[in-house]
């Protein structure tokens, strides 16, 4: 009997150490799912955004196509807060409304970056800036990169512009818009054709 208990041992311990060999199962953790870093977390079409000053008047209005949010990640590829973020836009329209009722200037663009929650405005491809002017006509600037911030009311390029008014036409290289100055200052290489009426 005690042969045969032997016997019965050796062969499951045999079986046992064959299924070990061949079928060797490895028993690792799964990977942590890291949230997908070019999946937007939220989308708006067709949106509207109004942007207030502490004291209640309008800064900005901005309207889009589309508008697609994304999230910065530390580095343990966790997600930062909303805030740290950025917005990719298609055919933005943004209008800065100066606080001395002075009119405001409206922006046009292709595509469009918001960042620091909209306190820093990126605009590209075919960037149009205008404003209206009290004895009839307007100011428009073209150019092909811009950076804007809403808050302290100031646009500004380093590519080349090319800005039409009433009085003439210019060109040059890089330019500022300040609203509550009031001033379009242009950088340099300014070439310029003043009409005389």
């Amino acid at each position: 009997m005690l042969r045969r208990l032997i016997t019965l041992a050796l062969v499951a311990l045999l079986v046992v150490a064959a299924v070990l060999l061949v079928d060797n199962p490895t028993l690792e953790p799964e990977p942590e799912q890291a949230p997908e870093k070019n999946t937007p977390g939220a989308v708006m079409t067709q949106a509207t955004i109004r942007q207030y000053s502490a004291q209640g008047q309008l800064q900005y209005l901005l309207q889009v196509d589309r508008a697609e949010q994304f999230y910065r990640f530390n580095r343990q590829n966790k997600p930062l807060d909303a805030g740290r973020g950025y917005t990719d836009l298609d055919n933005p329209k943004l209008t800065l409304f100066n606080q001395d009722n002075a009119a405001p200037w409206r922006f046009s663009a292709k595509q469009g970056h918001t960042e620091n929650n909209g306190q820093r405005i990126t605009l590209w491809g075919d960037v149009v800036a205008q404003q209206a002017l009290v004895g009839g006509g307007e100011y428009r600037l073209d150019t092909e990169r811009l950076v804007v911030n809403p808050e302290q009311q100031t646009a500004s390029s380093e590519q080349p512009v090319t800005l039409r008014s009433p009085e003439g036409l210019g060109n040059a290289v890089g330019m500022a818009i300040d609203l509550p100055a009031q001033t379009v200052t242009l950088n340099s290489q300014v070439k310029a054709i003043y009409e005389v009426k």
